[in-house]
């Protein structure tokens, strides 16, 4: 498939390690991009004039399709964007064993036991009250004195990885010549805990001076890093900013591509009367962030849920798809309306 003709825009804020993974994943893959900045914590009213409700970041807007999830991303990413065209994959080994180690083991597991290292005097007590709600079992207002039991989980996962790359030919996880996908999703969160600095006596880099005590990890975070550091001067994938007037015309000006995804009438919510196509739905996260999506829904596969959703203009609408895996979808108690 040919690279996109349309703009590729990613509603995000500049410390969002879940945008660091995905800017990762874009400067490996060379393609071009924009960035809207919203803040770290909702509202977000440039999300909201597109008639999004979903507060995970980021979010990912090609033509009139958002997409949710940053797995989902990659998956849209590597099928629009190949190396026919100069765009290098990152899933082309091992794919289904990348895909769901890197959505449910780095972004599942691992990554809230990071969050479990943030520096608890450094956050503002804003900050901690919405993380709170968005993941009630962080526990914010007591990170400094469970410290010990996130630092303890952090060496158990890295032992994981250490295994794993022991069994490598190469720097990278899967024996390649270059990061894969799955490389950078954890590299994104073993990097994101050494910027922490609370793990400092676990994550220390072979030139220090102090015998590493997961030397083979920390081999592979100076790889992964290299390679993506000799990329990001690649004019290919540079950052324009963009403001959230001009993205919302862009998306409300283009067509959906996705108009045939379709609800699978096998899928066994669909043969039990449970949904149906253009049924009024809602859409949430089934770990964190459990703020529903509202929308009517246009596709229900193995693999997505779509969803019709309304800018709050009335007059205006896209397509917003996430990944059927580790999201629930339930018809609203509001008279659905058929397509």
């Amino acid at each position: 498939m040919s690279a996109s003709s349309d703009k590729v825009i990613f509603y995000a804020y500049a410390r969002s390690p879940m945008w660091h993974k995905i800017r990762n994943v874009l400067i490996l893959k060379r393609i071009p991009h924009a960035m809207v900045p919203v803040a770290d914590m909702p509202p977000r009213p440039a999300l909201q004039r597109l008639g999004v409700t979903y507060r995970r970041i980021p979010v990912m807007a090609i033509g009139n399709d958002l997409f949710f999830d940053t797995s989902l991303m990659v998956s849209e990413l590597e099928k629009r964007f190949t190396p026919e065209n100069g765009h290098p994959a990152l899933l082309d080994v091992h794919r289904g064993i990348q895909e769901i180690a890197s959505a449910f083991w780095s972004d599942r597991i691992l990554f809230p036991i990071t969050g479990s290292l943030l520096p608890q005097k450094k956050l503002s007590e804003a900050f901690i009250k919405d993380r709170t709600q968005y993941n009630p079992n962080a526990r914010m207002d007591k990170l400094d004195a469970l410290r010990p039991a996130g630092l303890s989980a952090l060496q158990s996962h890295l032992k994981f990885l250490a295994k794993q790359l022991s069994t490598s030919s190469t720097p990278f996880l899967l024996g390649t010549q270059s990061p894969s996908y799955i490389d950078v999703s954890f590299f994104t969160v073993v990097i994101w805990a050494k910027s922490l600095r609370t793990a400092d006596d676990i994550l220390i880099l072979p030139s220090s001076k102090a015998p590493p005590p997961y030397r083979r990890v920390m081999e592979w975070v100076e790889a992964v890093d290299a390679t993506i550091k000799a990329e990001a001067g690649n004019p290919a994938s540079k950052t324009e900013t963009l403001d959230d007037g001009k993205a919302a015309e862009l998306i409300f000006s283009s067509a959906p591509t996705s108009l045939n995804v379709g609800v699978d009438k096998l899928n066994p919510m669909v043969k039990a009367g449970w949904l149906a196509e253009g049924d009024l739905v809602s859409v949430t996260p089934t770990d964190t962030g459990r703020i529903p999506q509202y929308g009517t829904l246009v596709g229900l596969s193995d693999d997505i849920i779509a969803l019709r959703v309304q800018a709050p203009s009335g007059d205006k609408s896209l397509v917003g798809h996430f990944p059927a895996i580790g999201y629930s979808v339930k018809k609203n108690k509001l008279e659905s309306t058929r397509l």
